[in-house]
């Protein structure tokens, strides 16, 4: 073989070689999209359930409160002493607003 002809090998060689890496390239690009796609999606549906679970624990709160107005029998004494640090509660908040 003469020199050129084992220059042009080298070259379909070299072309070669930069269309696997091009192609590798596209291929890792589109993982990445993809995987940058499903974190975002993962991170709207931390974002709701954070809301979600906010919106429960309040609601807890709420019937927790409730069932302490609906007492009966021997949860009164609980029920009022909850009422007075609720109320305690409010007072503090109302000194907190008027300072």
């Amino acid at each position: 073989m003469n020199q050129n002809s084992e220059g042009h090998i080298q070259i379909q060689e070299f072309e070669s070689r930069i269309t696997q890496f091009a192609e590798k390239y596209k291929a890792l690009k589109a993982t990445c999209d993809a995987l940058k796609a499903d974190i975002q999606e993962k991170d709207r549906m931390y974002l709701d359930l954070q809301q979600q679970f906010a919106n429960l624990q309040q609601k807890y709160n709420y019937l927790k409160n409730a069932q302490v107005l609906t007492a009966s029998g021997t949860d009164i004494d609980a029920a009022k002493r909850q009422i007075v640090g609720l109320i305690r509660e409010i007072d503090q908040c109302i000194k907190l607003i008027n300072a």
